[in-house]
């Protein structure tokens, strides 16, 4: 099994401690529920306790990970703890187990055809085997992953993902064509809804957004390129004169699901501080630009300054490799018309 140093003492002893206390606790409450005829209960946190203890006494150790999310979170924030759980079994040598999506925040549809939706948009099943809710040797990621991370010694999950996009990328085409666009697409995603106010950490000015696609119009203008820009959001078309002025087309209120694939497929994506934009960016292939302050990125991304500034012979090099890449689709699309044609 692999994992990186082993926790502190002090971290240990504080952890074996408190979820021990929990794990009697849960322990005199099952004896009294069993008396009574009662179906006995034991929480994420104690079955994790359970197992951990086991293994840190030179048990059986932990196989398997499943990420059973909070349902009060939307798309955005449950995609993300999964590939976060998938992340770490990898990273850990254990086996991820998948448990679909059973309810999602701020649906636009009935329940069961909302969480079927962001099932096959992401395919996180796929290969996988589906977690059995009884099988007691299952960790649940979502609920213990501080927990998770410090036992195992794992300090820095980000740089993992370089071991397991390639397979949540896999999975995420199984279901989808790639189309190839002449022109680049640029793709904005600004948060509002749930953030209402500047003052909010998670909020960023149209303004500053403004700035990050001026920049970026300038040097494809300098570069001869065509392109589109569209700005995704929520509110009224008010709220974004400094976008629309710039020429950026505003999709406000539209499809989640859609909008999520249109930002993976973006040739460059500018993000917004959210879960949505991140998982977003993890599964694209395109240049990423994200935001100071926010999820962590991964090392090859380009991170705005707080007035939308970004590092501009960074940003070139890789517009480089990107409309290189974009020619040699085109190229391959064209010859395989031109063979069918044959």
């Amino acid at each position: 099994m692999a994992s990186g140093k082993p926790p502190s003492k002090a971290y240990l002893v504080k952890f074996l401690a408190v979820s021990g206390a929990r794990y009697l606790k849960r322990c005199v409450k099952n004896c009294i529920k069993f008396v009574i005829g009662r179906r006995v209960y034991f929480s994420d946190d104690n079955v994790f306790f359970r197992l951990y203890l086991r293994q840190w006494m030179g048990g059986r150790p932990i196989r398997k990970i499943t990420c059973r999310g909070f349902p009060g979170e939307g798309a955005g924030s449950q995609a993300l703890m999964i590939m976060n759980a998938m992340n770490f079994a990898h990273a850990c040598g254990l086996t991820y187990v998948h448990t679909p999506f059973a309810r999602i925040a701020h649906a636009d549809r009935p329940m069961e055809k909302w969480v079927e939706a962001w099932e096959a948009q992401f395919n996180f099943g796929a290969g996988e085997v589906t977690a059995d809710k009884d099988d007691s040797e299952v960790v649940n990621y979502a609920v213990n992953f501080t927990d998770l991370l410090s036992c195992f010694g794992v300090e820095d999950l980000t740089r993992a993902f370089s071991a397991t996009l390639p397979n949540l990328k896999r999975k995420y085409w199984l279901n989808k064509t790639r189309c190839t666009r002449e022109k680049v697409t640029i793709c904005v995603h600004v948060r509002r809804g749930d953030v209402t106010s500047p003052v909010d950490g998670m909020w960023t000015s149209a303004s500053v957004i403004a700035r990050t696609v001026s920049r970026i119009k300038s040097i494809l203008h300098s570069r001869s390129l065509t392109y589109t820009i569209r700005a995704f959001s929520q509110g009224e078309h008010a709220d974004f004169i400094e976008l629309s002025s710039l020429g950026v087309d505003l999709f406000l209120d539209a499809d989640p699901v859609w909008t999520m694939q249109e930002l993976v497929e973006a040739d460059i994506l500018i993000m917004a501080k959210s879960a949505f934009s991140h998982v977003a960016a993890l599964l694209s292939d395109g240049i990423i630009m994200s935001e100071a302050d926010s999820y962590p990125p991964l090392d090859f991304w380009l991170v705005r300054r707080p007035n939308g500034d970004f590092d501009e012979q960074s940003f070139e090099r890789q517009l480089q490799s990107l409309i290189k890449s974009k020619q040699m689709r085109q190229s391959s699309g064209d010859a395989g018309t031109r063979e069918s044609q044959i």
